[in-house]
């Protein structure tokens, strides 16, 4: 046995496919808006323009100078940059650069960083304002208040050792010092006013800011690549999210792998099948085809050869179940087969007011309570002309205060009972089994369980439910049914298919019966008529209607079938 479909935690890649085929719409949604949302952002920003000026720092051994030690030292260029990073900003350096541009650009604001690269002595000033020529200029005084502010700041250091040399020296001429101390004093004091005149800060500015062709920033093209980027992956994270989330069935394999089922047969989305009154006239040719197909399936797959009485149901109300019922009765009796539809729903009764038959106050209910007989509950159903395509419904009736009592009653096996020896084909429309408890006396007492799903409706929790509770009773689960799939194949070439003889001319279609001894004639080539087969009696001999059966299938095979020209309905 597989394991429970909600203890199924994989999510492979082809279940990711999947997921992102159902919701594609979402993937589309977010990479269609998120690219237009940075678009606008892009467009709806300030025009920004960036100006870079280079600097070149360079180690002067500041402190060897002072020390009187010409000896080269290998600087730091770690602390050397941030050092130089945090010079550039001091609010000094900025409030020195905003009072010197403040007359040509009064409105701008000064936004300016500066950086420096651990191996090398070059550092960039880069200065970003609405306006191109604003930008440069800034960045330029900006490196020039820099190199100023680094130049008085060596000076001023220069200054401060000049000075201690001047005390020395004149302490030592007051105490007539060595004259050889105090010429080498005054050696060191003009080394240190040269050095103080030629002083730059250990900066130079290397290269002027150049006035910049576009703009630095919003940039839109990046933006909206991003945004592109971006959007598939919140695209494709939000539907899978979506997808996990939505417990709903949308996908025809996940149902029979969640049924542990064959899928028998896919009812498409059809507003005629929604809208169907009566019989079979009122659908389309593709939407009669499909449930042909699965009487079809029903008839000839080897679980249910044997099957003449089938449990209609489902997981959850709304899924189609009672529609599908009727469909197949429809077409179970278009095939020859005295055929009977049983809505057992006693709780949510639908199909009378569906088909547009009066429920009155005869049906299953009553039959069951004893009210009334069989014969008088059942409403007849006749269709075509030629060939007698009939079947019996009875429908639920009133509803009871007791319905699972009544399904679980002596009652209800007797009338199984009955109609199997009455009926070849019975079609019995239950409540969803998870739901109510009333269907579940049935499922011993029914040759095979017809599972009826809706792509989009259908919950996984539920399905899985429905499974264990088929599983715990051994109910003889047939196969699935899914309704409102996708349409498969064209049968619109069916409505306007007819014979036709080898010159391209219609021609007529034979009337094939069964004579006596196994015999098959065309009534219109034949001279005599075929006799009027007796009817058997009710609840007959089964060879009299396997007999009626055949005549009316060849007949239907031989295209006698389209005979569903309306139909007339009378009561039992």
């Amino acid at each position: 046995m597989a394991p429970d479909l909600e203890s199924d935690d994989g999510f492979g890649l082809s279940d990711i496919l999947k997921a992102l085929r159902r919701r594609w719409w979402i993937v589309a949604i977010c990479v269609i808006v998120t690219p237009a949302a940075a678009l606008a952002f892009s467009l709806s920003q300030e025009k920004q323009y960036s100006a870079t000026a280079t600097l070149l720092f360079q180690d002067a051994r500041l402190d060897n100078q002072l020390l009187g030690d010409t000896t080269y030292v290998d600087s730091d260029q770690e602390r050397t940059a941030a050092t130089n990073t945090a010079i550039a900003q001091l609010g000094t350096i900025q409030r020195r650069t905003e009072a010197a541009v403040a007359n040509r650009f009064p409105d701008v604001d000064v936004n300016v960083s500066v950086e420096q690269s651990g191996t090398d002595n070059l550092g960039t000033v880069t200065a970003t304002a609405p306006s191109p020529t604003a930008a440069a200029v800034i960045a330029t005084r900006f490196a020039e208040e820099f190199i100023t502010f680094r130049r008085g700041a060596e000076r001023e250091t220069v200054t401060r050792a000049i000075a201690l040399l001047e005390r020395r020296i004149a302490r030592l001429e007051r105490t007539d010092g060595p004259r050889s101390e105090i010429e080498e004093l005054e050696t060191r004091k003009q080394d240190l006013e040269n050095l103080s005149a030629v002083q730059t800060g250990n900066v130079q500015l290397v290269e002027r800011a150049e006035v910049p062709d576009s703009p630095s920033s919003p940039k839109t093209r990046r933006n909206v690549a991003l945004g592109i980027f971006l959007g598939g992956l919140l695209g494709i994270a939000l539907a899978l999210l979506v997808d996990r989330l939505d417990r709903r069935i949308r996908d025809e394999s996940e149902i029979e792998d969640s049924v542990e089922a064959p899928v028998l047969g896919v009812v498409p989305q059809s507003k005629a099948i929604a809208r169907q009154k009566g019989g079979l006239e009122a659908l389309r040719p593709g939407d009669v085809e499909a449930f042909r197909l699965l009487r079809a399936e029903l008839r000839y797959f080897e679980a249910s050869k044997d099957a003449s009485c089938i449990m209609v149901t489902s997981s959850a109300p709304g899924e189609g179940k009672s529609t599908v019922a009727w469909n197949l009765a429809l077409c179970a009796a278009e095939s020859g087969a005295r055929t009977l539809l049983i809505e057992a729903d006693l709780r949510r009764p639908v199909l009378a007011l569906k088909m547009g038959a009066t429920p009155g106050e005869k049906g299953l209910s009553t039959v069951l309570s004893e009210q009334v007989t069989l014969s008088e509950a059942l409403q007849h159903y006749e269709h075509g002309e030629d060939v007698d395509h009939t079947f019996d419904v009875l429908y639920a009736g009133p509803k009871p205060p007791n319905p699972g009592d009544l399904l679980e009653s002596e009652n209800m096996t007797a009338l199984l009972g009955e109609v199997r020896r009455r009926y070849d084909y019975i079609v019995v429309d239950t409540a969803p089994v998870p739901v109510v408890s009333d269907p579940i006396p049935l499922l011993s007492q029914v040759d095979g369980v017809l599972v009826v799903t809706r792509l989009g409706k259908t919950q996984r929790d539920e399905l899985a439910h429905l499974r264990r509770q088929l599983s715990k009773f051994k109910a003889p689960v047939l196969g699935v049914v899914i309704n409102g799939g996708a349409r498969v194949g064209d049968y619109a070439g069916y409505a306007s298919y007819s014979y036709a003889g080898s010159s391209g001319s219609e021609a007529r279609m034979p009337q094939l019966v069964a004579r006596p001894g196994g015999a098959v004639v065309d009534v219109a080539e034949s001279d005599d008529t075929p006799e009027e087969e007796p009817a058997p009696p009710q609840g007959g001999q089964r060879q009299a209607r396997t007999s009626r059966r055949r005549r009316r299938g060849l007949r239907a095979r031989a295209g006698q079938g389209r005979g569903r020209r309306g139909g007339r309905r009378t009561r039992g």
